[in-house]
């Protein structure tokens, strides 16, 4: 018979030094998460929004013939397809605003100092 193989260590409660500095790191700001996340969904839109493209390429004649002609109207999918883009344009600009207030970690640009209000001591 084989000998049984031994058994390894059981961890203690105490937890390691790696686990403690990670859990006292502090969060970014709610405004630099809000940030991150509109590049994210910036980043992430773009596959709805090139489906959304390839809807609005397909209906371009209905769009694009005038009404006089007998123009029928752009079905429901076009319609769709045209919120979608207009809502990458919405993240777009959500995720410019933002980057310009808390730029990315490998920005190293100076920022310009805020103006500050003189008080008066009255």
């Amino acid at each position: 018979m084989n000998p049984r193989p031994e058994l390894p260590a059981v961890a203690t409660s105490e937890p390691a030094a790696s686990d403690a500095t990670a859990s006292e790191l502090p969060l970014p700001a709610p405004s630099v998460q809000r940030a991150i996340r509109y590049r994210m969904y910036c980043l992430l839109w773009i596959f709805p929004t090139t489906g959304a493209l390839v809807i609005l390429a397909n209906d371009a004649r209905r769009w694009l013939k005038p009404l006089a002609a007998g123009r029928e109207w752009p079905g429901l999918d076009s319609w769709l397809a045209l919120a979608l883009v207009l809502a990458h344009g919405v993240l777009g600009v959500l995720a410019w605003r933002t980057r310009r207030d808390h730029p990315g970690p490998g920005d190293t640009s100076p920022r310009p100092p805020e103006p500050t209000a003189a008080r008066g001591n009255s």
